[in-house]
């Protein structure tokens, strides 16, 4: 039976009314440093809507992005399969009524956190993604600058774990007996894991909500009034005839695990960059082959005079300064800056440790120009 909720994103709205109460809450008593251990019935009341909204949402992006792929995949193995042998024994193995409700149940008696999380922690590094306690009525200064609330929340046996994971745990089986596990930090803890989650399963499935981004400035808290999430940058680039994501400069792999969201330039402006870069690439052979002085060169490519150095080594060494500056060809590549810096329209990109930037190689940018045979 399909959910009334199957297309509809129902868990920002609640992740929103949760995210209200606590601010409510936070209006009558100081959510600070001093008051991390503080306990309560309210707190109490929250951390279990909170962490049941959790379980919920952790299963839901297993179910669609671990479990239906994997399900595509098998499909795709067994389509390309010869057709006898699909067919072979299909009434033998074809599932009745009863096997198909014992599936459909054990896709709920997965474990929210061992399992569902996992998996997805292997896919997309939730445990080591980061945010901060940024709002208005506030005041942290030690605790909640800059943590990672989905930290060791998998973790088994005699590690440590994840403090909020396990003040739920104990709050489900007795909230009277281990009333004193309902601190405010535990609260502000699984809050934002639930909205760490909430970023993710959000902007997977829908492109509305992505209104955090205008121009050149960035809104961290993408539509929360508590949280900012941590961003890397992608946007310093080595420019050449090849462009990929081994063009970024400076973007360290600690850097991106902790980023939720990555900024970078759009398709468009990374093809500008790139045909920009050709442009200038063939311009300079052009130079090259017209010019006496590399006339060496051109006769004695694979010497080991001129094997493996740059292009810019070669015209110093035969014709020094004057003869760099008549070859090499930025003309084109000037474009790619302007007075603010490179030009190119941002963009932010949900950090699913996926590819960043497309491959863009010069055969591309020459195919169009060479004629077909």
């Amino acid at each position: 039976m399909t959910s009334i909720f199957e297309n509809k994103n129902s868990f920002w709205p609640e992740y929103k009314n949760l995210e209200q109460q606590v601010l409510d809450l936070a209006n009558q008593v100081s959510f600070c440093d001093a008051q991390v251990e503080v306990f309560s019935r309210a707190n109490s009341n929250l951390i279990l809507q909170i962490a049941s909204e959790i379980e919920s949402i952790s299963k839901e992006l297993y179910r669609r992005y671990v479990e239906e792929i994997k399900t595509e995949e098998e499909q795709a193995i067994n389509q390309s399969e010869p057709e006898q042998a699909v067919n072979a024994g299909q009434d033998q193995n074809q599932p009745d009524e009863d096997d198909c409700e014992q599936q459909q149940s054990k896709k709920f008696d997965k474990p929210f956190d061992f399992f569902c999380l996992k998996k997805l922690d292997r896919k997309w590094h939730l445990t080591s993604k980061e945010i901060s306690v940024t709002g208005v009525n506030f005041h942290f200064k030690d605790n909640f600058q800059s943590f990672a609330p989905l930290a060791k929340v998998y973790s088994k046996g005699k590690v440590i774990k994840c403090q909020w994971k396990e003040a739920y745990k104990a709050l489900k089986h007795d909230n009277r007996a281990f009333i004193d596990n309902a601190t405010i930090g535990n609260l502000m803890s699984a809050l934002g894991a639930l909205f760490v989650l909430n970023i993710y399963y959000r902007d997977l499935n829908n492109n509305d909500y992505k209104f955090y981004l205008n121009g050149h400035l960035f809104d961290s808290r993408v539509g929360s009034e508590i949280f900012s999430v941590n961003c890397c940058s992608a946007l310093n680039l080595s420019y050449s005839t090849e462009m990929s994501d081994d063009s970024i400069q400076g973007l360290s792999q600690d850097s991106r695990n902790k980023s939720i969201y990555i900024k970078r330039f759009d398709s468009e402006a990374m093809r500008f960059f790139h045909r920009n870069e050709c442009l200038d690439s063939v311009q300079t052979w052009i130079n090259i082959t017209k010019s006496p002085k590399m006339k060496p060169f051109l006769e004695n490519l694979n010497s080991d005079e001129y094997k493996g150095h740059q292009l810019e080594e070669i015209c110093l060494k035969l014709g020094g300064l004057e003869l760099l500056k008549k070859i090499m060809s930025f003309h084109h590549g000037v474009k790619s800056f302007g007075p603010e810096g490179i030009r190119g329209n941002r963009e932010l990109l949900l950090n699913t440790h996926g590819q960043i930037y497309e491959t863009l190689k010069y055969e591309d940018f020459l195919r169009p120009i060479i004629p077909h045979e």
